[in-house]
């Protein structure tokens, strides 16, 4: 539902592209960092990934 609701706001503009643009970076960031903390925690394990 929450899907058809973003696609229903950005087809008739109730969100601006500056407004996407700003929440993908606002939502975005905390991921990237997540991401970042957890690859450094898990360097131990890097012998079982193939990356």
């Amino acid at each position: 539902m929450y899907v058809s609701g973003a696609k229903y706001a950005i087809d008739n503009d109730a969100i601006t592209p500056i407004k996407r643009i700003n929440l993908s970076y606002t939502l975005g960031a905390p991921r990237i960092t997540l991401a970042i903390k957890l690859k450094q925690k898990h360097q131990n394990f890097k012998a079982f990934s193939r990356y």
